[in-house]
């Protein structure tokens, strides 16, 4: 093989690597619910631990300790970017609904799974195998909790947006109001007081120094949360591949409508962003950080927020199936199609920040 084919090559193997890392964990999940190891009930108390304590301190210990008023500034178009993303996904779900011809009832199920896909708990882990992996982030001595801040200052805008937008676009027409009455306590959840908490020590001189280094007072609560923190990403990916065990039940969604998803927002979407990236990093818009560029691609090519099945559960149950399904295929296709695109960026990265 010549050079060019050896460095494609390397990129493909170690793209992959960063997804399989990923999909083994997963399976270890999917195994032990399988075999009745662990119940779906265990699972959702699990999903309750992430939500409640291991993800509020895996975001606190990151972004507290990898976040001064520096990187803030250089970060703050992250939420700007969320919302970008999410306003051209709702787009996208429209297409998907005319040329797919999707039944009315899953229409709103469409436009909000093309809208919020899965920002945080795919993300993450994914961020950090390939700053682990790849030689070209080792080179640079760029950290895990660097790419965990990156994802946390993303999540600042996406959360809040998932549980009042996509409520409400879910939301019969009946229910929008009280929905919001209800859900309001929801948009500021444990996660984003977590990534609040981390702001504030961060961009704090003194608290910094006094919860993020050995020698400070309250050193041993950064050092408790970061013991908690440690479990987030390998049960985050033990719950998801639980969830997907036994694959989806049948709906009325339909295989034209799925295919359709999976080809206009995971292929041809993460494609345009990713030609806007780089038109972005031509122009010089946002610096020469290949870590916010490889963040950028992620979320444009994750599949769908398995939260949204917790918001379907509240205010639509009719179509829960349905994009449990989506949900589910949009899971399979995402690991040939991630490994792609963390090639494709990568291959870009090198070319272009080496």
């Amino acid at each position: 093989m010549n050079g060019k084919e050896v460095e494609i090559w390397r990129l493909l193997v170690n793209s992959s690597q960063s997804v399989v890392v990923i999909l083994c964990v997963a399976i270890v999940g999917a195994i032990l619910v399988r075999k009745k190891f662990v119940s779906e009930n265990l699972l959702d108390n699990l999903g309750k631990v992430i939500f409640y304590a291991m993800l509020p301190c895996l975001l606190f210990t990151s972004v507290s300790k990898s976040l001064d008023l520096e990187s803030l500034q250089k970060l703050w178009y992250l939420p700007v970017v969320c919302v970008i993303y999410m306003i051209c996904g709702f787009g996208v779900g429209i297409i998907i609904n005319k040329l797919c011809k999707v039944p009315q009832e899953y229409h709103r199920a469409i436009i909000i799974a093309s809208g919020f896909g899965n920002s945080g708990y795919l993300p993450i882990p994914l961020m950090t195998a390939v700053l682990a992996i790849f030689p070209f982030f080792q080179n640079l001595n760029i950290s895990e909790d660097v790419g965990k801040s990156y994802v946390s200052m993303y999540l600042i805008a996406f959360s809040p947006l998932m549980w009042s937008v996509g409520y409400t676009i879910m939301a019969q027409k009946e229910n929008v109001i009280r929905g919001f009455h209800i859900e309001w306590k929801k948009i500021i959840t444990p996660p984003i007081w977590g990534i609040i908490l981390g702001v504030i020590v961060g961009m704090i001189p003194a608290a910094k120094s006094n919860f993020c280094y050995a020698d400070g007072h309250f050193y041993f609560l950064y050092k408790a949360a970061e013991t908690i923190a440690d479990g987030a990403v390998p049960s985050i990916l033990i719950m998801l591949g639980g969830k997907l065990a036994y694959g989806p039940q049948p709906s009325g969604l339909g295989n034209k409508s799925i295919i359709g998803f999976i080809v206009l927002k995971m292929i041809v979407f993460p494609i345009v962003a990713l030609c806007a990236i780089f038109a972005l990093r031509y122009y010089k818009i946002f610096g020469d950080d290949p870590v916010l560029y490889l963040l950028l691609i992620i979320e444009a090519a994750v599949p769908p927020a398995n939260n949204l099945i917790v918001i379907c559960s509240l205010v639509n149950r009719r179509i829960e199936t349905g994009l449990a399904a989506l949900i589910f295929y949009s899971y399979l296709a995402s690991i040939p199609l991630l490994t792609f695109f963390i090639m494709l960026a990568m291959w870009t990265l090198n070319r272009y920040f080496s």
